[in-house]
């Protein structure tokens, strides 16, 4: 079919046409919507505290700990098996090890009765879910009450008989491979890079080499390396739900009791880090229209209960909503940022305090510098009673969430255990949020954070090196797929 040129002169005097002239009144940032000027509503009722938490606990003879928070009301019951011993950094050879095996342990399949295998078993379906950290690793299980001894069983038999079943492997491999492909993303490589740089460690080996790491273990080094943390000694099993003490003890006697006894747990070396002191940028030369930044404060070491939700509550502060100091303070500058993210990165050895926000290019240098006078500003001068109050009541209103689930709460008490709390450190939570005082947040400031030694990633276009440089020291890295 042909078309008639009578058609196409239209489309030609589109094209020939000048250009738009410029608006008459120039572009202006508007004024902060009042939502912004304001705290967010909160749920009806939230308060500045939380009830105290009471967790029952006992031991077994082979050193597992049994941790139960009974919720009699709750409609399920979770379970969380975690492991000191398990962490990427201290369990085996690699981090990427240390993932795989305990994939490995979850969903390779069991010894049943009889020493019978079978397939990952899942209840109403659910299956447990291996995730490992820094220094720990946790099993998690939640299933309804009336399956709570089935799943306590499931939970038994995968943390002690798993199969390693060669064929079955395959499938966890493609599974652990497609999992460290979605951590690729640029927070990640972000956080990353900083976070090696951070605690003196070379930041040159990327993340796109971690995948040999998970082709390459044979059968035997996933099994030895489980056999390192996925152990009853210096452990804890945590339960929490329509359940008791009384209860998850008798099924842990039956199902657990004999675990481990009569060999000699392997030694692990500990995770020592220390914060590096001066300041470094990390670039990642990626063609972005923007640049994302991520920049690292220490976050206090092995701190006491009352440290750790003191610190929580001074990152509240600083950026933990819309009406946060730095949030407020970078949304002032004209198209300065499209958000600050805070994140707090805990582990038993190390504490790190992150965050992540979005820049236009040319603004990035001018963002760094308004966080880096923020946090020196919070280390000078006490927070006002008004953001303290607030921060106080986001950190209660995440608690109780927390606390109503079961499945939630047993992985946090889970993570609690692994970086060493105490059954009776859990009670004293609430009381550490309900007497924070401003004191408290300026000392815990003036102890812990380092403006002077920010660590920081950013990506973005080549042309961000040379604005960089006037901060400090830059190393450039360009990521290529192996």
């Amino acid at each position: 079919m042909r078309l008639s040129p009578l058609l196409l002169l239209p489309l030609l005097a589109c094209a020939q046409s000048a250009p738009l002239p410029p608006p008459v009144t120039p572009l202006a940032p508007t004024e902060d919507a009042a939502f912004r000027r304001s705290p967010p509503p909160l749920p009806e009722g939230a308060g500045e505290t939380v009830p105290a938490l009471g967790v029952e606990s006992a031991r077994l003879a082979n050193g597992l700990t049994l941790w139960v928070v009974a919720q009699p009301a709750s409609s399920s019951v979770a379970f969380s098996f975690a492991s000191p011993r398990g962490g990427r950094a201290v369990a085996c050879a690699t981090g990427e090890l240390a993932g795989l095996s305990a994939r490995a342990v979850a969903e390779a399949g069991i010894l049943w009765r009889e020493g019978r295998p079978v397939p990952p078993p899942s209840i109403f379906g659910r299956s447990v879910q291996a995730r490992v950290a820094a220094d720990f690793a946790r099993f998690d299980l939640d299933v309804l009450t009336r399956a709570a001894g089935q799943g306590f069983e499931v939970l038994a038999r995968t943390l002690r008989a798993p199969t390693y079943a060669e064929e079955a492997l395959v499938a966890v491999r493609l599974a652990e491979l497609n999992a460290e492909q979605a951590r690729l993303g640029r927070s990640s490589i972000l956080r990353y890079a900083a976070g090696k740089r951070a605690v003196g460690e070379d930041a040159s080996r990327w993340l796109w080499s971690r995948t040999d790491a998970v082709r390459r273990p044979s059968r035997d080094d996933i099994r030895r390396c489980a056999r390192r943390f996925v152990r009853p000694e210096g452990a804890a099993l945590v339960a929490v739900g329509a359940t008791s003490l009384v209860e998850v003890q008798a099924w842990a006697e039956e199902l657990l009791g004999g675990w481990g006894v009569g060999t000699a747990p392997p030694e692990v070396s500990p995770l020592e880090a220390s914060w590096s002191s001066d300041l470094r940028i990390q670039h990642v030369v990626q063609d972005l229209g923007s640049a994302q930044l991520v920049a690292l404060q220490p976050a206090p070491r092995r701190p006491s209960v009352e440290e750790e939700v003191h610190f929580a509550l001074l990152a509240e502060v600083l950026a933990g909503s819309l009406v946060s100091r730095l949030s407020m303070r970078l949304r002032r500058m004209e198209g300065a940022t499209y958000g600050i993210r805070p994140a707090m990165i805990g582990s038993a050895k190390v504490g790190l305090l992150s965050f992540e926000l979005s820049v236009e290019v040319e603004d990035a240098t001018d963002v760094l510098r308004a966080l880096r006078a923020g946090l020196e500003r919070v280390m000078e001068e006490h927070v006002r009673s008004d953001e303290l109050r607030r921060a106080k009541r986001r950190l209660a209103v995440r608690f109780a969430d927390r606390d109503e689930a079961p499945r939630s709460l047993a992985a946090w008490l889970g993570h609690r255990f692994a970086v060493g709390r105490s059954s009776e450190d859990i009670t004293r939570y609430a009381e550490a949020l309900a007497g924070a005082s401003e004191d408290d947040l300026l000392a815990v400031a003036r102890a812990t954070l380092r403006p002077d030694a920010l660590h920081i990633a950013v990506a973005g276009p080549p042309e961000l090196e040379r604005r960089l440089r006037s901060l400090g020291p830059v190393d450039v890295f360009t990521l290529r797929r192996n």
